[in-house]
């Protein structure tokens, strides 16, 4: 008799728990409950409230309340699997734990842990977000800064395209660097990973964003490769989305009257490699000078007929869709404004464009 009274008493206080938790985790959550649970029965509380150490718990896919119930004991992070699996079941979350990384700890409450599961707080991994028109040293420098991969090994990888995977899936042959393929994203991953890896995961990016667009016919005679090499510049040159396209329509043009493209985002480029990592100290982007101009570089578009050998930044897929469908113009001049709008004045003739060059002046 003393028997089934203690089984009756450990089976009322279990769904007494469970009530709590589903209250929390369903209902009002204003009030916490970690303490209260700990007070109701001994099998819920914390195992250790002083030891806050934060343990990572995998939670596989199709994994059952009591599955995980087992698991978390094993790792000493919880007092009772079972308690844990009724309590979970009676919350009525007991089939809908999400699996994923979990940051748990001994410090916490079956109640509380049954909280982090059934709103699937996984534990976020390394981010790292790359702007559209960064360099690939730039991208590096983020990517070490954020713990995400080695600076070192990521360049080595844009240096040595065949070495990456995917890098089939964005050019055939593979370009001789990554520099321009390397899609501007927010990346994240659970845990560091190689430079060649990081590189691969913004192709893969590169791929599914504007693959199917950038071998689709198009108003522009270009390669896939020019294409984006011109796009580069757009996005270095362009400060106002809406001149995107019209940007593009007058380095077309250039090209297709064989006029030097004289775009100063490749003089920038040029210099800021010549200066290596003296570059960083001004981000890579500073007021030129007449002696910048004449900078001997095969990225020098003033002294060089043509596009430069290859991309100078890494376009996002905006720029890349200016160059596909670049706006109808006669402009083959404009000059960037002064008064902080970010605009340019476009102009088709050379007397309109030193009138424009004059107006900027004056300001």
């Amino acid at each position: 008799m003393i028997a089934r009274i203690l089984v009756v008493l450990f089976a009322l206080i279990v769904i007494g728990v469970g009530v709590a938790i589903g209250y929390f985790v369903l209902g009002d959550q204003s009030t916490p409950l970690g303490s209260r649970i700990a007070q109701l029965a001994d099998p819920t509380a914390a195992v250790d409230p002083q030891d806050s150490t934060k343990v990572v718990v995998t939670v596989p896919q199709g994994a059952t309340a009591g599955d995980i119930g087992q698991q978390l004991q094993q790792l000493g992070l919880i007092r009772s699997g079972l308690v844990f699996r009724l309590a979970a079941e009676q919350a009525g979350v007991g089939s809908s734990l999400a699996a994923g990384d979990y940051e748990l700890s001994k410090s916490m409450s079956t109640s509380e842990i049954i909280q982090v599961l059934a709103k699937g707080q996984v534990k976020r991994g390394l981010l790292a977000t790359i702007p559209e028109g960064w360099r690939s040293e730039q991208i590096a420098d983020r990517l070490e800064a954020t713990g995400f991969a080695s600076r070192d090994e990521f360049l080595q990888a844009v240096a040595s395209p065949v070495a990456v995977p995917a890098v089939d899936l964005i050019a055939e042959p593979p370009p001789p660097r990554l520099e321009g393929y390397l899609f501007p994203e927010t990346y994240e991953v659970p845990q560091r990973v190689s430079g060649a890896h990081a590189a691969e995961l913004m192709l893969r990016m590169f791929n599914q964003r504007v693959a199917e667009a950038l071998h689709s016919p198009s108003e522009t005679r270009l390669t896939s490769q020019q294409v984006i090499t011109l796009a580069s510049i757009v996005e270095r040159e362009a400060k106002v989305p809406s001149e995107r396209s019209t940007i593009a329509s007058v380095y077309l043009n250039r090209l297709s009257e064989s006029m030097p493209l004289q775009a100063d985002p490749t003089i920038q480029y040029a210099v800021a490699t010549r200066d290596g990592p003296a570059a960083a100290g001004y981000n890579y982007w500073r007021d030129l000078s007449t002696a910048d101009l004449e900078i001997s570089s095969p990225f020098n578009t003033y002294t060089n007929a043509g596009l430069p050998p290859g991309p100078i930044c890494n376009p996002g897929e905006a720029s890349i869709k200016a160059v596909l469908q670049p706006a109808s113009t006669s402009y083959l001049y404009f000059v960037a404004t002064t008064d902080g709008s970010g605009k340019h004045l476009f102009a088709r003739t050379l007397d309109e464009h030193n009138t424009n060059v004059a107006k900027v002046n004056s300001h």
